[in-house]
């Protein structure tokens, strides 16, 4: 019984310590369960979402994708969904956490960029991330974006990937 409370034997059974596992198990939850949330209040007041994309269109991209911005709007809340429900699910969560720290790059620059260097009419009040639920002010939206996307990073940092390789070498026919 000694030997397995040695923490190198529980390594060697388990791959890696069950601290980093721990942590990597909760960043995910966490970061699906902001992504799902998100998603939903963006749902509910698609409208009002449209509203703040376009703005953001108008200030930030000058107008280019202005025409697709209801499609924009629901294709990022299901993108956003989509994240968050394959975060939950340990088999498809590394994709999950890669998609997220793709996606909260952009939000950090959106939110930075609205934070740091405002438009000629200012800094946008509310930046939309949980649709009319939560307001935030530029400098919260930028910290929450920031938070998530360490966040992120944290959870893609302690993932296990080994077990995308082990059915592909034990289906290996000899």
């Amino acid at each position: 019984m000694k030997e397995f409370l040695n923490m190198k034997t529980i390594d060697k059974y388990f791959g890696k310590s069950l601290t980093k596992q721990l942590v990597g198990h909760i960043c995910g939850w966490l970061i699906g369960i902001v992504f799902i949330l998100s998603a939903i209040s963006k749902c509910f007041s698609i409208q009002g979402f449209q509203d703040e994309v376009l703005y953001y269109l108008d200030v930030y991209f000058a107008g280019l994708f202005r025409g697709y911005s209801m499609a924009l709007c629901v294709s990022l809340c299901v993108f956003e969904l989509a994240v968050g429900v394959m975060s939950l699910y340990h088999k498809t969560k590394p994709l999950a956490m890669l998609s997220s720290v793709v996606l909260l790059s952009l939000f950090v620059y959106l939110t930075g960029e609205n934070y740091f260097n405002p438009s000629i009419m200012g800094s946008y009040e509310s930046c939309g991330c949980f649709g009319e639920l939560i307001h935030f002010t530029p400098l919260s939206s930028f910290l929450k974006s920031v938070i998530l996307w360490l966040i992120s990073c944290c959870c893609l940092y302690f993932e296990d990937f080994r077990y995308l390789y082990y059915n592909k070498i034990n289906n290996i026919k000899e």
